[in-house]
């Protein structure tokens, strides 16, 4: 091969109507070196056949091998003149992905960074700009992204979260439901993790305005193709660093209306977590005290609701009174959820991926003390172990019923099992969260959360008639 022919290499087949009978093809450009490898650079552009027209019938990229990786000879720059018959590892074009580097292929922070002049709308981006922008197409690093009717939602590592009509995964672009997509998250300031192509289009509106469409994400090699596995490992932990860490949200009903219910000695659990995760554990700790059911609901939405994008995890502690089905008590007496929906399930929602995306693929925490039966939270005298002890794998918390794709990242630790109640003990507090204060200020600086909560189980059964239950979605280890 001659050293100045015009070389590309496929990054992303799109469908181009969605009828599955025609594609569009986006590429990168390549230089060819004398080891016969080729290394990928510059912007992405989008591939037009030898009559100057961008899509392509299926059935010929089919015949002509035009896949992912594919490296092609080009002319006029951007047309199609043949298929090379070497091949490209997704995992060596990932190699070549930098932040605004003109030595490799040029991913950028965000869309202000890449279309400066560009706003971002509710459903897209906009430029309005004569004669055109200076380029239609971008690689953005993403640090999540959910898919949801025909459409991608994705939070760019610049904070910016862009809503797109979705043209990269087929098996994605079609489904009602909200579906999390599997992002690979930087491990460094360098490192750009996964991308997406964004387009303004060549061609501008009758108005004059560029729409940004979403062409296609260019994921790890690991789950683009998996007969070349990434060389990026997957980490064994998730990224805990920032400062503060997360924000800690503890929620503690002890004055109800129905004075039988009070349960002050709450007080003790609430001095302790306190310290622990504003001091030690390094967390923005916002306490509250004797909520409705309508305030908890409330207090959640607006936590759910907040920019989380600075910090690495969330926390949220609840202590109250509880009822069969997981329903927790406001101090009027009323639980949060209907018969058809479960309290847990009802507030954790507020910090799913849909509803904070800034959240997304961080560790979300969840402690509840609360009774998970008919008896109310009570006192335990020392030496009262009339109930048997029973075993914490369970099966039917409210989390395992309702868990769902985008819902990964969260740890449930209950006080008990369901059907059980929990217990505390006049000044001294709950067994449970006191076992959580205890544990957690000995080991966090070498356990991840998993291998404390299960010493917290240990400890609770132990010094009482009670065993915690723990449901985790979480893909990594948490150290706090």
């Amino acid at each position: 091969m001659a050293a100045n022919s015009s070389y590309a290499v496929v990054i992303s087949r799109a469908e181009a109507h969605y009828e599955g009978h025609t594609s569009v093809v986006n590429c990168l450009k390549c230089t060819y070196h004398a080891d016969d490898k080729f290394r990928p650079y510059g912007v992405p552009f989008r591939l037009n056949d030898e009559k100057d027209r961008f899509i392509f019938l299926n059935s010929f990229l089919r015949e002509q091998k035009i896949k992912e990786g594919t490296v092609i000879k080009t002319f006029s720059g951007c047309n199609f003149s043949k298929n090379t018959g070497f091949q490209l590892e997704v995992s060596e074009i990932i190699r070549h992905l930098k932040f605004n580097d003109n030595e490799g292929v040029v991913v950028f922070r965000g869309i202000a960074n890449a279309f400066p002049k560009a706003t971002i709308q509710e459903k897209g981006i906009i430029q309005n700009d004569r004669p055109h922008p200076f380029h239609h197409y971008a690689l953005i690093s993403v640090l999540s992204a959910i898919t949801q009717d025909g459409r991608i939602i994705v939070l760019t590592s610049l904070g910016e979260q862009v809503n797109l009509s979705n043209r990269s995964v087929t098996c994605y672009k079609k489904n009602i439901e909200t579906v999390e997509v599997p992002i690979r998250q930087p491990v460094s300031g360098e490192d750009v993790g996964d991308v997406i192509l964004i387009a303004l289009g060549s061609k501008p509106t009758k108005e004059g305005y560029y729409i940004g469409v979403c062409e296609g994400i260019l994921l790890s090699a690991s789950s683009s193709d998996e007969d070349n596995p990434s060389p990026i490992s997957e980490p064994e932990c998730y990224k805990i660093d920032s400062k503060p860490k997360g924000l800690c949200l503890l929620i503690n009903n002890m004055t109800f209306k129905e004075e039988n219910l009070n349960r002050h000695d709450a007080i003790y659990d609430e001095e302790r977590l306190h310290n622990l995760f504003a001091g030690k554990l390094d967390f923005e700790v916002r306490a509250v005290n004797d909520l409705d059911n309508c305030q908890m609901q409330a207090i959640c939405t607006e936590f759910g609701g907040k920019d989380h994008r600075q910090y690495d995890a969330f926390v949220c502690i609840i202590m109250s009174h509880g009822t069969c089905g997981d329903k927790i008590k406001g101090v009027n007496g009323r639980t949060i959820g209907t018969v058809f929906q479960q309290c847990i399930d009802d507030l954790m929602s507020e910090f799913n991926i849909e509803r904070c995306l800034s959240l997304a693929n961080k560790p979300k925490l969840f402690l509840v003390q609360a009774c998970r039966g008919l008896a109310e939270d009570r006192f335990l005298c020392p030496t009262d172990k009339s109930q048997d002890i029973v075993d914490f794998t369970v099966s039917d918390s409210t989390l395992s019923r309702s868990i769902c794709p985008q819902e990964s990242d969260f740890l449930l630790a209950f006080s008990t099992v369901p059907g059980y109640v929990s217990y505390r003990r006049p000044n001294f507090g709950s067994f449970f969260m006191q076992a959580v204060a205890d544990v957690f200020e000995k080991d966090h600086d070498k356990d991840h959360v998993l291998d404390m909560l299960m010493k917290v189980n240990r400890e609770v059964s132990t010094a009482s008639n009670q065993v915690p239950a723990i449901h985790s979605t979480l893909r990594f280890k948490v150290y706090l």
